[in-house]
């Protein structure tokens, strides 16, 4: 049987589509946020390294906002979620992208 459960995040998350860019062992990859939240944030690989794996991931790079560090908390196929490392210090460049990018409910 399957149950839905309830969702366990502590953050309300804003759904939004933007570019960012991945730092996985000193290599920069593309990718797309399709969500993010004070806590961390839910992306896509692009197609050309769909199969790359995350476990070294270390920052990550919104439009041309400054890296943050982050660490690898789910990743199925090309889609994953990252948690940020100091959340307290990520929260003035994040409150600054929902304020830029995210929709206009989230401004």
């Amino acid at each position: 049987m399957n149950q839905i459960l309830p969702d366990r995040r502590s953050r309300t998350r804003t759904a939004t589509i933007a570019a960012m860019e991945v730092t996985v062992a000193g290599r920069p990859v593309p990718a797309r946020l399709t969500n993010i939240s004070f806590a961390g944030l839910q992306g896509r690989l692009g197609p050309d390294v769909s199969q790359l794996r995350l476990d070294e991931v270390e920052t990550v790079r919104l439009e041309d906002l400054p890296p943050l560090p982050v660490s690898l908390t789910w990743q199925k196929g090309d889609t994953f979620g990252l948690s940020f490392d100091a959340p307290e210090r990520a929260g003035r460049i994040i409150a600054g992208f929902i304020e830029l990018f995210g929709p206009p409910a989230a401004r």
